[in-house]
C-alpha cells in the first residue's frame, strides 16, 4: 500500500465531486438514460417493470433502483444524482483502499470511463464499478467475509450481461480461497454456492429477451460478417485506448486508432493480449480471470446485435484494474509448474514491459477523460432537453407533440414530463420498446400524423423529427400535400442541431389551425 497524506484523498474526492456535479448540470440525457427512467416511472409494480424491460436484454438491478427512486420523484435529474452518488462512493472507496500510487489513482479517477462515460452518463456501469471496487476490498482484506463477497457478486451478476460474465470467474476464485483456507464449513460453502446460483438464474431470466426484440435479429447474420469481426477485434483497443476522433463533431463512440491507424490497432491488440502473461505469470488465477472474463465478453459482442458503444469496451479496463488490484495480495501467488522454467525470463520482460504498458493505458485514459469532459461542457450531448424547452416557450400547454422516429422521442418526452405521439407505433407514450417493429414509409407515417391531427382537439400541434431520420424533406412533403391547407398550415419552427448524439438533433414543425377559435376536429366536420 502506497502511503501519502489522507487529506489528499479528500481533496481529490472533493474535486471529483464538484466536477461531476458541474458535468451533469451541463449534460442533457439521451435515449439510453431516460428510457430506463421512463419505464421505471410508468411501472406500477415490479412485475410490470419486469414485463416492460423484457426487450432490453439486461438484468434488473439498476431498473429496480430507478423504480424505487421514481416512487418519490418524477424529475429525471434524480437519475443523474443517483449515478453521481454511486460514482462518488466508488471514488471514495477506490482512493481509500486501492493499492495504486497517488499518481495512478489520479489517472484512474479522472479516466475516460470513471470521469465521463460511466459518471456523467447515467447508466448501470457505475454500479458495476462500485461493486467491483467493493469486491476487491473484501477479497484483499486479511480476514475475508465470504458471505459479503458472495452477496456483492450476486448484485454484480444482476447489473449487466457483461457484469454477469465477469462475476462467474470471480466467484470461482472466491470458492478456490474458501476451500484453500479450510475454515468455512462445507454446509456454508454449499449455501453460498446455491445463493450465487440463484442470483445467476434470476439474472439470466431477466436477460432473456422477448422473441421480437431487435437483439435477436443478428442471429441470422453471417458469422463472418464485417460487423461481427469489427466489434470483436476492436474490443481491447477501444476499451484500453478509447481515443475518440475529436476531428469529427459527433465524436462519441468513435475511436481514432481503430478508424485511421489500423496497423497500430493490430499491434496494440497483440501487446494487450500478451502483456498480462508477463504481469500475472506468478498469479495464474488472475491471468485466467483476465482472459476468461474478456473473451466471454468478446464472444458476446461477436454473437449479439449490439452497437459498438465504447461503454461496452470499458469492461476491459475494469477487468485489468481488478486484476492489478488483486495481484497485490500475496495470497494469490502461485506459479504453475510449466511456467516455472520461464520465470526468470518473464521477470526480465516484466521489468521492461509492465510499467510502459500500464502507464500508456492510464495516461491515455486521463487525457481522453479530461478532453471529453471539457468537450461535453461546451457541446450539448442530446438536444432533447432543448427541444422540450422550445416547446414549453413557443407552444401552448395543450399542444400535441409528435416525434419521428420513435427512438428519438424519450429524450424529448422525459424533459417535457408528458406523453408524446409516436406515428411509427401509432400510439401515445413516453418510453421506447426495443422490439423489431415494422419500418413505415414516409407516406404511411404522413397518413398516421394526419389522422391524429384530424382527431385531435388541440389548435396547435408540433412535429419533432430527428435530423438523422432518412428523407426528412420527403416526409415534410407527404405532410404538406396530405392535408387540407384551407383548414391548417405547416411551417418549420426551428432546427436544433448542436448535439453530440447524431440521432438526437431535431427539426421542429408547427401545424396550426386557421381557425383559432375552433379545434382541428371541429373544423373538419
Amino acid at each position: 500500500m502506497h502511503k501519502y497524506p489522507p487529506s489528499l484523498n479528500y481533496l481529490l474526492l472533493a474535486l471529483f465531486g464538484i466536477l461531476s456535479m458541474l458535468g451533469i448540470q451541463h449534460h442533457s440525457m439521451w435515449l439510453d438514460e431516460v428510457n430506463c427512467w421512463l419505464i421505471a416511472k410508468n411501472s406500477h409494480s415490479l412485475s410490470e417493470l419486469f414485463h416492460l424491460n423484457r426487450y432490453g436484454g439486461n438484468p434488473m438491478l439498476w431498473d429496480v433502483l430507478l423504480y424505487i427512486l421514481t416512487r418519490f420523484t418524477a424529475h429525471p435529474f434524480f437519475i443523474q444524482l443517483l449515478n453521481i452518488l454511486l460514482s462518488f462512493l466508488a471514488a471514495f472507496l477506490f482512493l481509500k483502499y486501492s493499492p495504486f500510487t497517488v499518481l495512478q489513482k489520479i489517472c484512474i479517477l479522472f479516466s475516460y470511463f470513471f470521469f465521463f462515460e460511466y459518471n456523467i452518463i447515467s447508466r448501470t456501469y457505475e454500479l458495476t464499478w462500485l461493486l467491483l471496487v467493493a469486491f476487491c476490498i473484501l477479497l484483499t482484506h486479511p480476514k475475508r467475509n465470504y458471505a459479503a463477497i458472495t452477496f456483492i457478486l450476486i448484485l454484480l451478476a444482476n447489473t449487466h450481461l457483461f457484469s454477469l460474465l465477469v462475476s462467474i470467474p470471480l466467484f470461482f476464485i472466491t470458492l478456490y480461497f474458501i476451500r484453500k483456507e479450510k475454515e468455512t464449513k462445507p454446509k456454508t460453502i454449499l449455501l453460498l454456492s446455491c445463493l450465487f446460483l440463484v442470483g445467476l438464474i434470476v439474472s439470466i431470466i431477466s436477460i432473456i429477451p422477448a422473441h421480437d426484440t431487435f437483439i435477436l435479429q443478428s442471429l441470422n447474420e453471417s458469422y463472418f460478417s464485417a460487423d461481427r469481426i469489427s466489434k470483436a477485434s476492436s474490443y481491447f483497443v477501444k476499451g484500453l485506448y478509447p481515443f475518440p476522433d475529436f476531428f469529427t463533431y459527433h465524436f462519441w463512440n468513435t475511436n481514432f486508432i481503430v478508424s485511421y491507424l489500423k496497423p497500430l490497432s493490430i499491434i496494440l491488440t497483440a501487446i494487450i493480449l500478451l502483456a498480462p502473461i508477463t504481469i500475472f505469470y506468478e498469479k495464474y488465477l488472475l491471468l485466467l480471470f483476465f482472459y476468461i472474463s474478456n473473451f466471454s465478453i468478446v464472444i458476446s459482442l461477436f454473437m449479439l446485435k449490439l452497437f459498438t458503444g465504447t461503454r461496452y469496451m470499458g469492461y476491459s479496463f475494469m477487468i485489468l484494474l481488478v486484476a492489478l488490484w488483486l495481484a497485490t495480495d500475496e495470497r494469490f501467488k502461485s506459479t504453475p509448474k510449466f511456467i516455472q522454467p520461464w520465470s526468470a525470463l518473464l521477470l526480465k520482460v516484466n521489468k521492461i514491459v509492465a510499467k510502459p504498458f500500464l502507464w500508456s493505458i492510464i495516461g491515455t485514459q486521463l487525457l481522453v477523460g479530461v478532453c471529453t469532459y471539457y468537450m461535453a461542457l461546451k457541446i450539448p450531448f442530446s438536444e432533447g432537453a432543448n427541444v422540450a424547452e422550445i416547446i414549453y416557450k413557443w407552444f401552448p400547454p395543450n399542444t400535441t407533440v409528435m416525434v419521428v422516429p420513435a427512438n428519438s422521442g424519450p429524450a424529448v418526452s422525459a424533459y417535457l414530463k408528458r406523453e408524446v405521439y409516436y406515428p411509427e407505433l401509432n400510439s401515445y407514450g413516453t418510453f421506447y420498446q426495443w422490439n423489431a417493429h415494422p419500418v413505415l414509409s414516409n407516406k404511411e407515417l404522413g397518413k398516421r400524423i394526419i389522422t391524429t391531427l384530424n382527431s385531435d382537439t388541440s389548435h396547435f400541434n408540433a412535429i419533432v423529427i430527428s435530423l438523422a431520420y432518412d428523407s426528412i424533406e420527403s416526409l415534410q412533403h407527404s405532410l404538406e400535400f396530405g392535408f387540407d391547407t384551407t383548414m391548417y398550415y405547416m411551417y418549420k419552427k426551428a432546427i436544433i442541431n448542436n448535439g453530440i448524439i447524431t440521432g438526437e438533433n431535431y427539426v421542429i414543425y408547427s401545424l396550426e389551425s386557421h381557425n383559432p377559435t375552433n379545434s382541428v376536429n371541429t373544423s373538419s366536420k
